[in-house]
Parts: structure tokens; sequence; C-alpha cells
């Protein structure tokens, strides 16, 4: 390339052809020897990508040979992944994993002691306190406590240990003897689904409705605060007619959390329903969690003692 003052310099040169001439850019040349040069490397990169797509389609023809060797390789490795990581977890873990036992669907017996959470037990910053379950007579929990007071914590650790016991993992519990359930199905948190233009609420009775169609004896149903997107009295009405029915109708394993404490004396109907708590105290109108779940109902949720924790304003407290 030239600038248009030195352009005078290849005027009118047979040796030299223009190509482009700007305005800004001066003009654009090339001679005979560029030209030659230019022809054999464009022909040299044809051949090159010629013989490139050639050894390409040999080497993809040689690899397909193979597909179902590697497709039983990649089996094998994905089954060895999930074993090895299996067995990382539990070498890791804090204290250690113990190896449960397994009984048939209609012995109905789940026994966990020392049970912990698989994932919170690992944070540096947290001392798990482990809890106890036993579906042996009571086949169906309602648990009420404090709120942060681990209910929610508690549920989900026991849904983990039976999920991990019934993959073949070690589980994070000092003994547990675990019936083998045909599904583990829960109703957990509230979110709505604004795409399908579901409220929390509606989203909270499609999951129940679809738990009181697919669960049976032998499945683990996780519920936990059912009914609070609506008013206090439909809520415990709808908690209170689901808990009948599992526990009449269905006969599953069932851990209820909820904050309707009138839900207790279902244990009073029901010989199958038994009551849970975690456990708190106070002491100066200052409230200690203990993060211990024991046998009994709790007639107060200490929500104001929360809001407290949480830096409410004294006036909106009084």
């Amino acid at each position: 390339r030239l600038t248009k003052k030195e352009e005078k310099s290849i005027r009118n040169k047979k040796n030299y052809i223009l190509v482009e001439k700007g305005k800004k850019d001066g003009i654009r040349f090339i001679n005979k020897d560029l030209q030659e040069l230019n022809e054999e490397y464009l022909s040299i990169r044809s051949d090159y990508s010629s013989l490139q797509k050639d050894i390409a389609a040999e080497v993809i023809k040689a690899a397909a040979s193979y597909s179902n060797y590697m497709r039983q390789l990649g089996e094998i490795l994905a089954k060895l992944d999930v074993v090895v990581a299996m067995a990382v977890a539990a070498r890791r873990a804090p204290l250690p994993y113990i190896r449960p036992t397994l009984k048939p669907k209609d012995t109905n017996k789940v026994v966990i002691k020392g049970l912990r959470h698989p994932c919170l037990e690992t944070q540096n910053d947290i001392s798990f306190i482990p809890n106890d379950i036993n579906f042996d007579d009571k086949k169906f929990f309602i648990i009420t406590g404090p709120n942060m007071g681990g209910k929610s914590t508690y549920i989900r650790s026991v849904g983990l240990c039976v999920l991990m016991a019934q993959i073949g993992s070690f589980v994070p519990a000092n003994f547990a003897t675990i019936s083998v359930v045909d599904g583990i199905y829960t109703r957990i948190g509230a979110s709505d689904q604004q795409i399908k233009g579901c409220s929390a609420f509606m989203v909270e009775m499609v999951e129940t409705a679809s738990i009181l169609r697919c669960a049976t004896e032998n499945s683990l149903v996780i519920i936990d605060e059912l009914g609070r997107g609506t008013s206090t009295f439909e809520g415990f009405g709808l908690a209170w007619s689901i808990s009948e029915f599992i526990a009449n109708k269905i006969k599953s394993y069932c851990l209820f959390a909820t904050h309707f404490q009138e839900l207790t004396s279902l244990s009073e109907q029901i010989p199958t329903i038994g009551n849970l708590h975690v456990s708190a105290i106070t002491e100066n109108e200052a409230l200690t969690l203990l993060y211990k779940v024991e046998p009994g109902s709790c007639d107060r949720s200490f929500g104001i003692h929360v809001a407290k924790l949480a830096s409410f304003p004294n006036h909106m407290i009084e």
C-alpha cells in the first residue's frame, strides 16, 4: 500500500497493477511476482484443507468403530465417579459416616440415631447438633417449635439420609436401620411460578395434591409449613385434613413441620401420629435455640423473640 503522494512512483508502470484506490488510505497495488506467490499460496491452502477433511473423515470413521466400547467406558466411568464421590464425602466428613442397614419394605422400620445434615456439618462456622428419628409404632410425626429452631434442617436431614442409604452410600449418623421406600415426596419452601401464572399458595397445593395421588404406605413424605400461604383458618383446616388423609388412608412415613400447634392434638385421635419439637429456652426475655429434637409438642413459635434476634425496632416489638 502507498500513500497518494507515493502513487506517482508506480503510476503507468507495466509491472504494477492497481488493486484499489481509496480516498484516505492511498492506493493498494500488486505486481506480477506477488500475484504468482498469492496464487501459489491459495492453491496450497486449498490442498491443505482438502487433505485435512480427508484425514478428519478417516479419524471419525476409525473412532466410530469403537463407539460401543466408548459408550461402555463412559458408563463405567460414570458409576466409578459416583462411588468415588460417595467415598470422598464419607471420608472427609467432620464425623465418621456409618454403613446403614437396609430392610425390606414391609418391615416398616426407620431408625436413625445421631443424624446429621451432610452439607451443613461441613461448614467451618457451624457446630452441628445431631438428632434421632424413630419410625416404629409411629409413622407420622408433627414437628413444632420456634422459627429458626431447626425444623426444616431436621426433616431435610432425614430425607437425605434415606436417599443416601438407598443409593448405596454411607450415611452421616451413628446408627441407621432403614426400610426401603418406594419414593421420597417433599413439599418444602414457598415460591411462585410466574410463567405458569401460579401463586406460591397454588404451587403449594399442586405439589401437595401430587403427593396425595402418588405416595404409598412405603413412601417417605416430607411437608414443611403447609397452609401458610392463605388465611390462618383455611391453612389450618387444610393442614388438618391432609394430615388425617396421609395418616389414615396412605399410611406413609411422614414428617410434618408446622406452626399450627393445634395439629398436635391429632396424636390423641390417631395412634400412628406422634409429636416432636425443637427445643429452646427463654431467660430474661432472651431466646436460646438448642436445635435439639425432643418428644412432645411446643405451644409457642417464639416469633417475637425471633424478631428481636433480627434487630427489629423496640417500639415495633412492644
